[in-house]
């Protein structure tokens, strides 16, 4: 399951296969979408506008403190073993983080504790305006 189309499904209220449509076509396993592409895909399945907030800087997960109640933020992280870097998108609702990899939703402080989590930067937040 690719975090990207799991967002655009969970935002629009579509199945995942669902939502597949409005995402690039791509092989997922390999490569995810870009930021432009997911406002892209959310604007196409939601049928709104999204805005994007930029940070001068990344903010690494455990000091993040959102500056919106909802939307996408947008994480990165180095792989130890092969020094690629990784895009990863989660939702914020109201103080919860749905993330794709995890079970259930978590609390935003729970989300941040995570020894993983912890190490990934925060680059920018996705707001439907």
């Amino acid at each position: 399951m690719d975090c990207g189309i799991a967002m655009v499904a969970m935002r629009a209220g579509l199945p995942y296969t669902k939502a597949k449509a409005f995402c690039p076509k791509r092989d997922y396993s390999y490569e995810g979408m870009t930021v432009r592409e997911m406002i892209t895909a959310l604007e196409a399945s939601t049928g709104q506008e999204w805005g994007i907030k930029s940070r001068v800087y990344p903010t690494p997960m455990r000091h993040y403190n959102p500056r919106i109640s909802t939307g996408l933020a947008v994480v990165t992280w180095t792989s130890p073993t092969s020094a690629i870097a990784y895009v990863h998108f989660i939702n914020i609702h109201k103080g919860r983080i749905y993330d794709p990899t995890l079970e259930r939703s978590v609390k935003l402080d729970e989300y941040k504790a995570h020894p993983t989590h912890r190490k990934w930067m925060v680059v920018c937040e996705l707001y439907e305006k």
